[in-house]
């Protein structure tokens, strides 16, 4: 069982990997986690946007990947936010 601190620090990120691992054994690709993030409302969308952590252990790769991450999620919020959704 995971600890209840780590689970605390989690982003959305993680938690949606941690989540999709769990139900799917394996992790969701930028595009999956993009369309996810649909469907929450704006004020979600805004709130993980700026919970979003950085996690300065992370090596070079790790770093990019998240940032593919961070930057699907944050361009899905600005496409529908340009069609008021």
């Amino acid at each position: 069982m995971a600890d209840p601190v780590e689970l605390a620090l989690e982003d959305y990120i993680s938690e949606a990997q941690r989540e999709a691992k769990f139900r799917y054994g394996k992790e969701l690709t930028p595009e999956e986690l993009g369309q996810k993030f649909v469907k929450y409302d704006p004020e979600t969308r805004i709130q993980h946007l700026k919970n979003l952590r950085s996690d300065s252990s992370l090596s070079i790769n790790e770093a990019a990947k998240r940032l593919s991450y961070e930057r699907v999620l944050l361009n899905t919020h600005k496409a529908l936010m340009a069609v008021k959704r």
